[in-house]
């Protein structure tokens, strides 16, 4: 992928390459969103130990390794494995990502360990709590409206 510009969509998009071939050689990103939230983007592993604290919407693109902890004000996109500790500030974010295994993901008051490996998961809030799904199946969307913390 060279020079393009990367919508909601087409970052999902990056994602269902992901899981055909394994890989992707990234060069540079542009992304925008229509609320003109960034996207930022951390290349590499965050390692045991490590807090790292996103404001907007992130991509990562590689691991969060046991152990570490990521903070986030927005959506989170990984391409790589999640297995440390993930917390939203709101309820209507979500967690895309190649591959989950022994994962801890709070949003807002709500808290859930993800035991056990799986691929193509979307992490998200219904009906006040945290449900894991297939996000090659996106039939409902998986945008949401508001950033509020309330639950209730």
């Amino acid at each position: 992928i060279r020079n393009i510009e990367l919508d909601s969509k087409r970052i999902l998009r990056i994602f269902d390459v992901l899981s055909l071939y394994g890989f992707i050689y990234l060069d540079k990103i542009i992304y925008k969103e229509k609320n003109n939230k960034s996207l930022l983007l951390h290349e590499g592993n965050i390692r045991a130990g490590e807090i790292k604290l996103f404001t907007n919407n992130a991509l990562v693109i590689g691991n969060i390794n046991k152990g570490s902890k990521v903070i986030v004000n927005g959506n989170l996109y990984i391409i790589g494995k999640v297995n440390g500790v993930v917390e939203f500030k709101g309820v209507n974010n979500k967690l895309i990502a190649s591959s989950i295994e022994n994962a801890s993901i709070k949003i807002c008051a709500l808290e859930k360990y993800i035991e056990g490996s799986k691929a193509n998961v979307l992490i998200s809030v219904k009906e006040n709590e945290i449900v894991e799904e297939n996000f090659m199946d996106r039939s409902e969307g998986i945008y949401g409206k508001s950033n509020s913390c309330y639950i209730g």
